[in-house]
């Protein structure tokens, strides 16, 4: 897991990311929905991740981003929407 969670971390030098997209990445990337995915296709999984939840799931991504923590609530919705997309990925 840990070679997964650095490949997650890396940004584009100037370009940091949005905290609460940071922190939706590292969720999915602790919470073992990267154990599957090629090292190769993480970047691919996160940017497309990211885009899926921003454009299904903006009440989540707004509920965390405003409470400033994933409390259980968005937890379990959170894991719910990983499941969504990991079944719907393709690397």
């Amino acid at each position: 897991r840990g070679q997964r969670l650095v490949e997650i971390l890396k940004q584009p030098q100037y370009k940091p990311m949005p905290w609460v997209d940071q922190v939706l990445s590292i969720f999915a990337a602790t919470n073992g929905f990267l154990d599957d995915q090629p090292i190769s296709a993480l970047s691919k999984f996160e940017t497309e991740f990211l885009t899926f939840i921003k454009t299904n799931k903006a009440d989540l991504r707004k509920s965390i981003e405003k409470a400033n923590k994933i409390d259980d609530s968005a937890e379990a919705e959170l894991k719910s929407a990983l499941d969504e997309f990991t079944q719907a990925f393709s690397a």
